[in-house]
């Protein structure tokens, strides 16, 4: 019989009661109790997004059923910014793990070294059927996650057997995805080097044998190697008149240019390793970049990573400047106190990424990913003006490329 109005208000208030309950014990960082709570909660209303989205916060420590939880409440309410923010710190956890438990897997792999030849045996057989349990335990978790998930959508459960195969499928795409990617960008960093260096000649090359096999169609028809030069009329008349030894009256102009001393002209080819150069003022400039928005104020604190290579070329009085980096910036951001009885000062840190400094981009569009270091939890509206400045810090670090960028274009060989 379908329950009265009665009963369905006092299941609604039990549960809420659940939910509140949960959400002062999470408070208090009692996550087992809050989880309970969350638990009672969800056997009277299973798709109750408070419930779920309080008991996958309570599930800190095990990643993979709080990513379970924070994704169902999503798929029920999927504008919920606050899911959304604590299924990313979820997923990242569950990455730092899945690193941590390789790193302790190095660390066996050294110990078992260091053991004598029948230990070796004996602790890499050991070694080997705890990775294998290990490996297997992370697989059975991921299929009863996605079992969970298609059974929350009402499809069929798979297998194990089906589920691992499609698991098999999934990577073998994605391998194949990034190699077309990385194939894709080589190509258009060879286009944009084609176009800087201002042939109108048709050439092509051959990656495969690393040679570069040139040709072009003269003004008659002919098929001729890319190197070779045929005056036209004017020209060969000019060469035969100048043939004749003349007199040196002067020094020849020289006019200036990016090149050496010796290449004031820069008529010879001329190419100068500036990896070092570059280096240093990338360095400088990223360590500039800072920001401040909505009373958060965001810096750079050092630089530890910044590794590429740059070089100048100078030809037929043009020189092209070539260089293509990787940085990574550590920054520091500092949140004010909140008016009583609200939080204090806070101070948070983490990463911004920039995997591709390279000279084939013109528009300054750098890509740059920020990553938080772990840190308390911020309420919402300091966790997105945190958020905003980090945006503006990594537009201050784009703006930072773009000086470096200037800086390198008066840069000259001598």
């Amino acid at each position: 019989a379908e329950p009265s109005s009665t009963q369905v208000e006092a299941r609604d208030l039990v549960v809420s009661l659940h939910v509140n309950r949960a959400a002062a014990l999470l408070r208090l960082e009692r996550r087992a109790d809050a989880e309970q709570a969350c638990d009672a909660a969800l056997v009277l209303q299973p798709e109750n997004v408070k419930a779920l989205y309080r008991r996958g916060v309570a599930r800190a420590e095990n990643p993979i059923k709080a990513i379970e939880d924070l994704k169902r409440a999503l798929q029920l309410e999927p504008g919920n910014t606050a899911a959304k923010r604590e299924l990313a710190k979820a997923e990242r956890r569950r990455a730092e793990r899945e690193r941590e438990e390789q790193r302790k897997m190095k660390q066996g792999l050294r110990k078992a070294a260091s053991l004598s030849l029948y230990g070796d045996k004996e602790a890499e057989k050991r070694e080997k059927a705890q990775r294998k349990k290990r490996r297997e335990a992370a697989q059975r978790e991921r299929h009863q996650a996605c079992n969970a998930e298609r059974k929350a959508r009402g499809e069929e459960e798979l297998s194990f057997s089906e589920w691992e195969k499609d698991e098999k499928a999934t990577r073998e795409k994605l391998a194949k995805d990034r190699e077309r990617a990385s194939e894709a960008a080589a190509a258009a960093r060879r286009d944009e080097r084609r176009r800087r260096s201002g042939g109108d000649d048709v050439v092509v090359v051959d990656d495969e044998g690393d040679l570069a096999r040139g040709y072009k169609t003269t003004d008659d028809g002919r098929r001729t190697s890319y190197f070779s030069r045929t005056p036209d009329a004017e020209a060969a008349k000019l060469l035969a008149a100048n043939q004749a030894p003349q007199r040196i009256t002067a020094a020849a102009e020289v006019t200036d240019s990016d090149g050496s001393a010796w290449n004031a002209a820069g008529t010879t080819f001329e190419e100068r390793d500036m990896k070092t150069w570059c280096e240093e003022t990338l360095r400088r400039r990223l360590r500039e970049a800072a920001a401040t928005v909505e009373g958060v104020s965001i810096k750079a604190t050092s630089i530890t990573k910044c590794s590429g290579e740059a070089s100048l070329v100078v030809s037929r009085g043009r020189a092209r400047r070539i260089f293509e980096f990787a940085a990574d910036i550590k920054w520091e951001a500092k949140l004010p106190a909140e008016a009583p009885p609200g939080p204090g000062a806070v101070t948070i840190t983490g990463t911004l990424r920039m995997p591709e400094i390279s000279s084939s981009i013109n528009d300054g569009a750098y890509a740059a990913h920020a990553r938080k270091d772990t840190h308390t939890q911020l309420s919402p509206s300091r966790a997105a003006a945190l958020d905003a400045a980090i945006n503006e810090f990594a537009a201050a670090a784009r703006a930072a490329v773009v000086a470096f960028v200037g800086d390198y274009a008066e840069k000259k060989i001598r």
